[in-house]
């Protein structure tokens, strides 16, 4: 008879890779990838959902629990010893053997557990327990958390998050919100919503998000399957339209995460940055109009010129590429770092500016030009975002600081200053967004956020904090200014995206994905008359939703 159950080294190394591409470690889940040789695998293609392995070990340890402390039908739970995956358990002092509540086939998902009828013991269990609603443990990245499942019938509310400290919520569903009594409000999908809920076409996690520069009502989604959507807003009253829907040519072999879309400033054209090194471009009905193979490595970053009929992609394998649309061909690749690019970011009509490296370099370059231009003092540490206002450059780091440079002068004549090097994080920069708004009497302000779930808002020029965001206590993949500059969001891992007053530093509304699953990216777009309107979200639940803020009341009265 065939084993039931295998395990090969070849499954767990594609699930420690996508583990560390969930985490945010995707230089580290490139070089392991490539030392495993994973690229050759026939499963390297395969989709592995978000949190699978963590889900695994969950499981693993409560399969412990049940070995450990299962007493014939029943759980002893009096034992307050935790079960870790480092250490060997050993029961708590004073744990007795008294019968639990807690049935074993819960746990297992067994219907029947010796000579024990599952019915009876599921039964005692309901009388024994008053709780109004049902706790079951959520499938994903928290061991903690739990997702709180209403047992009224038809409640189109979506579950909330809570963890072990926080009480059970107490809903209501006044103005079209869900409130909580920890102050959480969830928009509840209903008649009076302010969402916007597409159609769940995606078959894996939406990773990028970006609306159209011409059409104010049309954006575009891309997942990990390296499958793009267009889509637009519908009128009010009617239900979304199907989308312009299609897939990247991958490879046999080759990974296909879609891992940035730029729709052209001025023409019906959208360019695809995806894991295989492939850069694409596309009409926006989906035809195919040009594609670029110079790179080597996974392409993380493009950037459209905002007048001149080009871009500029940043890659792993530590080049900038500078491309053509009329022709569709590269003009140059510049190779600038040993290590991975990571960033690129125009800097005025000709120069742009590149960060990467081991050592934490910017490289700024001229369009035209061959050879560098200025090289900015290196970090000590690899730089991952950078990012332009006005005369100001702002780079994050990997050691959780980031640095400001001015530009006194023209890039002809002489370099950016270095002004601050911002010190607040403990853990790396995810996130790193500049106020696009900045009256007259008022310093700029930069936000920055970390894999620990802090943000900090910065003045520019004194280079102090003007305040630290800590209600995410997850990873911040989800960092944002709306445009008038009223609103930061921020999201990520927790799965709620929340909106705070850029005076008051309050958080004046927020929105939970519904079971706690992941923020990939939000971006805020504006009416043909410049106001803004909706904030579109991509999550790792297979959905893209847009938030119609325009209509949000906590926003805009």
């Amino acid at each position: 008879m065939a084993p039931r159950t295998t395990i090969s080294a070849e499954e767990i190394n594609l699930l420690v890779h996508a583990y560390l591409q969930d985490s945010g470690f995707v230089h580290a889940a490139f070089s392991f990838a490539a030392e495993s040789k994973l690229s050759s695998s026939p499963l390297f293609s395969k989709p592995i959902e978000r949190g699978q392995l963590v889900e695994h070990l969950i499981k693993a340890l409560r399969y412990m629990e049940v070995e450990t402390h299962c007493r014939g039908q029943i759980l002893n739970e009096s034992c307050q010893a935790p079960f870790t995956l480092l250490s060997r358990h050993e029961c708590s002092p004073d744990a007795k053997p008294a019968p639990a509540f807690r049935v074993v086939p819960e746990l297992l998902g067994s219907t029947r557990i010796g000579n024990a009828d599952t019915e009876t013991l599921l039964n005692n269990q309901k009388n024994l327990s008053s709780m109004s609603q049902m706790v079951k443990p959520r499938q994903g990245h928290d061991a903690n958390a739990m997702e709180i499942d209403s047992p009224s019938k038809g409640s189109l509310a979506p579950p909330v998050k809570v963890t072990a400290s926080t009480p059970a919520p107490v809903l209501s569903t006044a103005a079209g919100i869900v409130r909580t009594n920890n102050g959480r409000t969830v928009p509840k999908h209903g008649a009076k919503s302010k969402v916007i809920n597409f159609p769940t076409m995606h078959e894996s996690e939406v990773f990028a998000a970006a609306w159209s520069a011409q059409f104010r009502d049309v954006f575009a989604t891309g997942t990990r399957d390296g499958k793009v959507r267009i889509w637009q807003i519908p009128a009010e009253h009617t239900s979304p339209r199907p989308p312009v829907e299609f897939a990247l040519d991958i490879k046999s072999g080759k990974q296909g995460d879609i891992t940035g879309i730029a729709f052209h400033p001025t023409e019906k054209v959208l360019t695809i940055a995806s894991y295989d090194s492939v850069l694409r471009t596309y009409d926006t009905s989906g035809k195919p109009l040009w594609q670029g193979t110079a790179h080597t490595g996974p392409i993380f970053a493009l950037k459209w010129h905002p007048t001149k009929n080009v871009l500029i992609t940043a890659s792993l394998d530590g080049c900038v590429g500078l491309w053509s649309n009329q022709t569709g061909r590269l003009v140059r690749m510049y190779k600038l770092f040993k290590g991975q690019c990571c960033d690129v970011e125009w800097l005025d009509d000709n120069h742009f500016a590149t960060a990467g490296g081991s050592n934490g370099s910017i490289q700024i370059m001229h369009m035209d030009r061959e050879g560098v231009v200025h090289t900015l003092a290196p970090a000590g540490f690899e730089l991952t975002l950078i990012r332009r206002h006005g005369n100001y450059l702002a780079a994050a780091c990997d050691n959780g600081t980031a640095r400001l440079f001015v530009m006194n002068r023209p890039l002809t004549e002489a370099p950016p200053v270095t002004s601050h090097v911002l010190r607040g994080h403990t853990k790396g920069l995810s996130g790193l967004r500049w106020n696009p708004v900045q009256k007259p009497y008022e310093n700029p302000t930069i936000a920055t956020g970390d894999f620990e779930g802090n943000v900090i808002l910065w003045d520019a020029v004194t280079g102090t904090i003007v305040h630290r965001f800590k209600d995410q206590k997850m990873p911040i993949f989800v960092l944002t200014f709306s445009p008038d500059g009223r609103y930061l969001s921020i999201g990520g891992q927790l799965g709620v995206l929340m909106f705070y007053d850029t005076k008051t530093m309050k958080k004046v509304w927020e929105w939970g994905s519904g079971n706690g699953l992941c923020l990939f990216e939000a971006e805020w777009q504006t009416d043909d008359e410049g106001k803004v309107r909706w904030i579109a979200l991509a999550l790792s639940n297979k959905k893209c939703v847009v938030i119609e803020v325009a209509n949000v009341p906590e926003l805009y009265p």
